[in-house]
């Protein structure tokens, strides 16, 4: 009980409540230095300590180092079981996930991710088979993914002059499969599709992680949006922290 009161010391009545809110969808909307963070770990903090197994608790947010500091904070108070619990920012979540599950994709479990300048090379000769800028085209091929467009989709919608770039998307993508590579991108836009084509897949993640958070959402993606979804299962049990004005 005294470390349930001590969780509870320092935060508002809209902060308590949101520690307090397990199930369901949450969204939680607040300004720069409200503690939406510091909500999101003591909520985590919460309810493992109310019996939630850590390891179906799955918290994203955008850097390595965020990550590793929520962690390091959940274990600070609930102990060596808080290590269960799965944090990670988006991109590190779904390698994991693809190392897993990527054969279904044709990928192995050893697949490579692009460095930027490795992106670049296989960018510009994609580019110049085309006669396209290699800045475009890196634009292009990034705002596809973004918006959940594979190369075939990313024809169909193709108009006039954006045909070549629809073209020049599929050259580049045929060749870093070729070699079994993604991009950055391709890590949240491949979990996706394996999510959305492979219910077996799906159901296991399911299962696994039951409780799903993320902060600083007001940054993500439809990419990022849609994973999120499609994690979150029939139970919906999702928590989102983030500021609609930054």
């Amino acid at each position: 009980m005294e470390q349930t009161i001590n969780i509870f010391d320092g935060l508002n009545p809209e902060q308590a409540e949101a520690v307090r809110s397990i199930h369901g969808p949450v969204l939680v909307n607040a300004g720069p230095g409200a503690g939406k963070t510091a909500t999101l770990t003591k909520r985590a903090q919460y309810m493992i300590m109310q019996g939630i197994d850590p390891a179906s608790i799955l918290l994203t947010t955008f850097t390595n180092k965020a990550a590793n500091e929520i962690k390091e904070r959940i274990v600070k108070v609930v102990g060596e079981d808080g290590k269960r619990i799965t944090v990670g920012t988006f991109h590190s979540i779904c390698n994991r996930i693809l190392r897993v599950h990527g054969h279904k994709l044709g990928y192995t479990k050893t697949f490579t991710i692009l460095s930027e300048d490795d992106t670049n090379k296989v960018m510009k000769k994609a580019a110049k088979q085309y006669a396209l800028d290699e800045g475009a085209l890196k634009a292009y091929v990034s705002a596809c993914k973004s918006k959940l467009l594979t190369p075939s989709k990313a024809m169909e919608v193709a108009k006039g002059m954006e045909k070549d770039l629809a073209n020049a998307y599929q050259v580049y993508q045929d060749t870093i499969f070729e070699n079994q590579s993604m991009d950055f991108d391709d890590l949240l836009l491949n979990t996706v599709l394996l999510l959305e084509n492979y219910p077996d897949v799906k159901k296991a993640l399911n299962n696994k992680w039951k409780y799903i958070s993320g902060d600083e959402v007001q940054d993500s993606s439809d990419t990022d949006a849609r994973l999120m979804e499609l994690l979150a299962g029939e139970t919906q049990n999702v928590f989102l922290v983030g500021d609609d004005l930054q």
